[in-house]
């Protein structure tokens, strides 16, 4: 029993296919966009406003800190659609465990190791986003203009979104892929499908998207070293702490 927590056969031989993880995949994304847009649209009809294209609904959000607020509290039913989406494929409907076929634990990595890896990470990043600074993308420009779309922002980074992204990216389609072309075109697969979603939100900020890149080929990396999906959860969740914590009290320091 005590082995079954350091490895299951399932995490690295899931009954899910590529397909069915693409599948998970594109739903995320599509949840990603449409949710925020749904909510914009009931919110600018309570406003007699006609949303017509994307740049209107961008020019609501900028003019309107409700909408900004609106658009991303819609993340979180997004965010509960996905899992129940990843719980039906990764278990066939309960057939599974979700646990063993995601390896929900620790695996071959200590608590030590991990905390080693998040702070090399953002020592890194942040030396060199310090020696080559970067234009401010749209996505950081919104949350700057409106408080509570930062502490909204901050709350998903630091709750949904690690567990989220770490189960749709690093384990179902780590899984299958893993299984279909072995590890390092499989960390790679991975790693390039996370970071092209980010782009739209982060562009024009080229080295923060590389930042992204390495962030995800580190986690994939851990996934595939630790054979277990839980220490990746953990090093996003630290992750995105810090980096919500840097954002929340720099908005401190400069209302002040």
């Amino acid at each position: 029993m005590q082995e079954r927590t350091l490895y299951s056969p399932l995490a690295d031989n899931p009954p899910w296919s590529i397909g069915a993880a693409l599948l998970v995949w594109l739903f995320s994304v599509v949840l990603i966009v449409i949710s925020p847009q749904i909510f914009l649209l009931y919110y600018a009809n309570t406003k007699n406003l006609h949303i017509v294209s994307s740049e209107a609904a961008l020019d609501l959000m900028k003019n309107d800190p409700m909408a900004m607020v609106l658009s991303l509290i819609a993340i979180l039913p997004a965010h509960v659609i996905t899992l129940s989406i990843s719980w039906a494929v990764a278990t066939e409907l309960g057939k599974y465990s979700f646990r063993e076929t995601l390896g929900l634990w620790l695996g071959r990595i200590k608590l030590s190791q991990i905390l080693l890896m998040v702070i090399f990470f953002n020592v890194f990043a942040t030396t060199m986003l310090y020696l080559f600074p970067e234009p401010e993308n749209e996505f950081m420009k919104l949350l700057r203009s409106s408080p509570k779309a930062l502490y909204i922002t901050a709350v998903l980074a630091v709750s949904t979104a690690p567990i989220v992204e770490e189960i749709v990216y690093r384990g179902i389609l780590y899984g299958a892929f893993q299984k279909k072309f072995g590890v390092l075109v499989s960390i790679t697969l991975v790693s390039t499908l996370f970071t092209l979603v980010h782009v739209p939100q982060y562009y024009p900020s080229i080295l923060t998207i590389i930042m992204i890149f390495l962030l995800s080929f580190m986690l994939t990396t851990i996934r595939a070293y630790s054979g277990a999906l839980l220490p990746c959860i953990i090093v996003h969740f630290i992750h995105n702490a810090i980096q919500a914590a840097v954002l929340v009290l720099q908005s401190f320091s400069t209302s002040n």
